[in-house]
C-alpha cells in the first residue's frame, strides 16, 4: 500500500507531492487539475520496470480498441506526450514508498540506443495480446500485464542496424537498480531490452468511460477465477447494494463470449450490459479488488452511476472489501455526495482508513491539499467545496 508519492515532469505536473495515503483514497479537483494524471503517474510507478506501459495509457487516453503509431526520422516518439509541456529534456521522475517494497525509485528518459531493427514497414497498429491481426486492446480497464512485449526476433526478418529513439526507465529499488530500454521495431512492433522482471504487486486503472467487449469478457474471467477460489459469493452478497434482487451470477456463453448474467428472479438470467451501468461499474470495481489482493485499484470517476441514496452503502462495501483483500483503492471524483457518503462510511467503520486529496492549481503548479478525517469533518460542515 503506498503512503507517499512525488510526481516531477510528468504530464501536467512540473512537481507535486503527496506525504500521506490511506487504503482509500479519494482524489479531487477542478476540470484539467490533473486527478486522472495522477492515476496514470500511479499505474507507471505500479509497473515499476515497464516502460511500455506508456502505450496501454496512451488507448486509455484515446478511448479505442487500436490506435496506429508512425515510426520514422522526423515523427515525435509517442511517449513525448508524457513529459510536462513536452520538454523530454528533463526525465520524469516518480518516487514512492509502500509498506510493501519499501521507498522505490522510477526515472523515465529518451535516449538513442544502437539496436537491430526491422527494416519495414515505416508505421504499424500494435498486435493485441490474443496476437490475432495488429491491434492493441486499450479498454475500460488497464492492467499490468496486458501490454504484448515482443523480447527479441521470432523468425527470419530483414533487419538494419541502426539508432532507435528509445524510452529508458531507471529502477531504483531496496538493494537493487536497473534500467529498461523500450522501442518501437518498426515491423514486430514494442520491443524492451532486457525482458522486466513481474511487476512487485497486482494493480489494474480502471475508467466508466470507454467500456468494450473485452472488457465484459475479462470480468467473467475474474469472476471465474473467485469462483473458483470460492470467494465469488462475497461479489454477489455486496451487489445487491446496487440490485436487490440478485440471487446469482452466472458466466454464459453470448455470441462465442464469456459474458457474466444475473438471476433477478425472472424466467431467463440477463447479462451483464443489460444490468444498468451502476451495476456494471459497481460490479466492475468489486471484482478488480477481490483480484488484486495486496495491490492498488485505480479508478478514475468511481462514483459513475451510482445513485446518491446508495452511496454510504457502497462506500461501507469498497471499505470492507478492500480491507478483505488488502487492496488499496485510489478514485477521482467530483461529486461532494461522494465524498460526503465516504466520509460517513469511514467514521462509522472501525478504522478510518480514508482521506481526501484536493488538487489545486496555484500558478503554473499543483499542490496538493488532504483532508484527513478531523479536517474533511470541519470542512464539510461549514460547508466548504473539498471537490
Amino acid at each position: 500500500m503506498y503512503t507517499s508519492f512525488g510526481v516531477r515532469n510528468f504530464r501536467c505536473f512540473r512537481r507535486l507531492d503527496i506525504p500521506d495515503l490511506k487504503r482509500v483514497t479519494l482524489v479531487t479537483g477542478l476540470n484539467n487539475v490533473g486527478k486522472t494524471a495522477l492515476l496514470e503517474a500511479f499505474f507507471l510507478h505500479c509497473g515499476a520496470y515497464n516502460p511500455s506501459l506508456t502505450l496501454k495509457l496512451k488507448g486509455f487516453r484515446l478511448g479505442v480498441n487500436a490506435f496506429p503509431i508512425k515510426i520514422g526520422v522526423s515523427d515525435e516518439p509517442f511517449w513525448s506526450e508524457f513529459f510536462t509541456d513536452l520538454d523530454t529534456s528533463k526525465p520524469i521522475i516518480l518516487e514512492a514508498e509502500d509498506s510493501l517494497t519499501g521507498r522505490r525509485l522510477l526515472v523515465l528518459e529518451p535516449t538513442e540506443k544502437e539496436l537491430m531493427v526491422s527494416s519495414t514497414p515505416d508505421s504499424f497498429q500494435l498486435p493485441s495480446k490474443e496476437g490475432e491481426g495488429l491491434q492493441t486492446e486499450t479498454n475500460s480497464s488497464t492492467s499490468l500485464e496486458d501490454v504484448p512485449i515482443s523480447e527479441g526476433p521470432t523468425g527470419p526478418l530483414s533487419t538494419l542496424q541502426g539508432f532507435m529513439a528509445t524510452l529508458r526507465l531507471r529502477y531504483t529499488g531496496v538493494g537493487e537498480e536497473q534500467s529498461v530500454f523500450f522501442y518501437l521495431d518498426p515491423k514486430q512492433g514494442p520491443k524492451m531490452e532486457p525482458a522486466p522482471p513481474a511487476p512487485p504487486f497486482p494493480a489494474s486503472l480502471l475508467s466508466p468511460a470507454t467500456i468494450t467487449s473485452q472488457s465484459y469478457r475479462e470480468d467473467a474471467e475474474r469472476f471465474s477465477a473467485l469462483e473458483r477460489r470460492k470467494e465469488h459469493k462475497k461479489i454477489v452478497d455486496t451487489l445487491r447494494i446496487v440490485e436487490p434482487r440478485l440471487r446469482r451470477l452466472s458466466v454464459v456463453l453470448d455470441g462465442g463470449q464469456p459474458i457474466l448474467h444475473g438471476d433477478v428472479g425472472k424466467r431467463y438470467l440477463i447479462s451483464l450490459p443489460n444490468m444498468g451501468g451502476g451495476v456494471v461499474n459497481f460490479l466492475r470495481l468489486l471484482l478488480h479488488i477481490a483480484s488484486a489482493p495486496k495491490g492498488v485499484v485505480l479508478v478514475d470517476e468511481i462514483a459513475s452511476g451510482m445513485h446518491f441514496s446508495l452511496l454510504s452503502k457502497i462506500w461501507e462495501a469498497i471499505d470492507k472489501m478492500s480491507s478483505a483483500f488488502g487492496t488499496q483503492v485510489i478514485g477521482t471524483t467530483h461529486s461532494l455526495e461522494c465524498v460526503a457518503a465516504a466520509h460517513q462510511a469511514f467514521q462509522e467503520s472501525s478504522s478510518y482508513d480514508f482521506c481526501v486529496i484536493r488538487l489545486n492549481q496555484e500558478e503554473r503548479k499543483q499542490k496538493a491539499v488532504i483532508y484527513d478525517q478531523e479536517t474533511l469533518e470541519a470542512a464539510l460542515t461549514m460547508s466548504l467545496d473539498v471537490r
